[in-house]
């Protein structure tokens, strides 16, 4: 299958609202990617270094991030995506950048499997006082952090379920919160596990994403979806809304489960767009097996 099509030929254009963001968040990845030097001398120095500390101390410690976008975050060293966030104030470059190029003020943003919320922190700040952000967290302990850090959005709305094809239950493993990121549902998993750390597993319930839409007459603009594995059980759960809104998906990629919720997308009429150099994020055309193969997100728009 060939990704692209007539449409989606040009880069996307960054939202003018989100130009000072899209400037602030250059500024915290030029930080990142500075030399050792300067960053020994910097305010990110002396976190990378506590960041470390909790690390070789092995136990949770709970800390305050700054955002680059200026939000305050609560998060939990030495927790993968905390240690990120609290020393460089983003996680993810990737799909940092395709929320800046696809959320805009007024827009409703569903964040499927938020973690402790900074995507659903970003999103509202983009969305502003006249848009809507939906979180779904499925694991009690992580879905209590996430509560904590959205609790003054009025904006904000937060679901402790996860989201797939049907209405039911299923099996969450839960590795806690210093090792959260992890968390998987079913029975296949991204990321390798050490054999010494077993999960805890229990049932959470499980809706679709078009049973939320309707109920809460909700009309999605975008969908970020990082599920671990579960995207095509969420994909199947959100067809109608795709059908009736077409809101823009991002994407994990690199999975058999993501080839198959992308090739759908495009038959759909989405187009794939990846993040080039500079941020650009701009059309991938090409044999979409192996796109998918190549980059680790993607962004789907509907044009038309």
């Amino acid at each position: 299958m060939t990704a692209g099509s007539s449409f989606g030929q040009t880069p996307l254009t960054l939202p003018e609202g989100n130009r000072q963001a899209m400037a602030k968040f250059r500024e915290a990845w030029d930080r990142k990617h500075g030399g050792k030097f300067s960053k020994l001398l910097s305010p990110v120095g002396l976190r990378i270094a506590r960041r470390r500390m909790a690390a070789r101390h092995n136990r949770a410690q709970p800390i305050t991030a700054r955002l680059f976008t200026g939000q305050t975050m609560h998060v939990m060293l030495p927790e993968v995506v905390s240690g990120s966030i609290y020393s460089y104030g983003y996680f993810d470059e990737c799909v940092t950048a395709f929320m800046l190029h696809a959320v805009r003020q007024g827009d409703t943003v569903l964040d499927i499997g938020a973690h402790f919320g900074f995507f659903s922190l970003l999103a509202a700040d983009l969305v502003g006082e006249t848009g809507q952000v939906v979180s779904f967290e499925p694991t009690p302990s992580t879905f209590a952090q996430l509560s904590r850090n959205l609790e003054g959005y009025a904006t904000s709305t937060r679901l402790n379920v996860a989201l797939g094809r049907a209405e039911g239950t299923a099996t969450m493993n839960d590795f806690g919160l210093e090792l959260c990121a992890w968390n998987f549902m079913g029975d296949d998993h991204r990321v390798t596990v050490p054999h010494d750390v077993q999960p805890q597993s229990f049932d959470v319930p499980v809706v679709t994403v078009d049973c939320v839409v309707d109920r809460q007459g909700l009309a999605p603009t975008v969908l970020k979806i990082d599920t671990e594995n579960y995207e095509e059980e969420v994909f199947h759960g959100a067809k109608k809304t795709l059908a009736d809104h077409g809101p823009a998906v991002i994407l994990e990629a690199k999975s058999e489960y993501s080839e198959r919720v992308g090739a759908a997308l495009i038959a759909m009429g989405y187009v794939p767009y990846r993040l080039a150099d500079g941020f650009a994020v701009i059309p991938a055309h090409g044999n979409w097996e192996e796109l998918n193969r190549q980059e680790s997100n993607l962004l789907f728009m509907k044009h038309g």
